[in-house]
């Protein structure tokens, strides 16, 4: 995506925006904005690919009912939650702001941040919980760039 938008869309269950199942997904600018899921992941919801963002911004997405917002990543068998990576999601730049939620929020996926920001969210900036990245990351937490 390069100087695209991706706007006002409704989800009747995962990824208001974009949902990437197991392919890959490169923002390099553009916005992804005012979607609304009333599963998870509101902007962009990650399932087994990747989400890489160099530039841009997602904001102001809401999901209904539940508190994960902006990105999600996570992985489930057989009803049974699996910490093992899946989804990635590499943050090179950008901002993720102004989502009713959590800027991210990964469960079982890995998160790599190395510049860019994420604030004023609505819950935590950035909620990991069960990463496979970091063992002393199997908690989560409430504290990014602010929030």
């Amino acid at each position: 995506m390069s100087n695209g938008t991706i706007n006002d869309n409704t989800a009747t269950r995962d990824g208001g925006g974009v949902f990437i199942g197991t392919g890959t997904f490169i923002m390099n600018s553009g916005t992804i904005s005012e979607n609304t899921a009333t599963g998870n992941g509101g902007g962009v919801y990650v399932w087994r690919g990747t989400f890489t963002i160099h530039d841009g911004e997602i904001s102001g997405n809401n999901v209904s009912g539940v508190h994960i917002n902006g990105i999600q990543s996570w992985m489930q068998i057989n009803n049974v939650w699996t910490s093992v990576p899946t989804g990635s999601v590499i943050m090179n730049g950008g901002e993720i702001s102004d989502n009713s939620g959590n800027g991210v929020n990964i469960t079982g996926g890995v998160f790599t941040m190395n510049d860019g920001s994420i604030n004023e969210n609505g819950l935590s900036g950035v909620n990991v919980r069960y990463s496979t990245s970091d063992e002393s990351s199997r908690k989560p937490y409430n504290a990014w760039r602010g929030n």
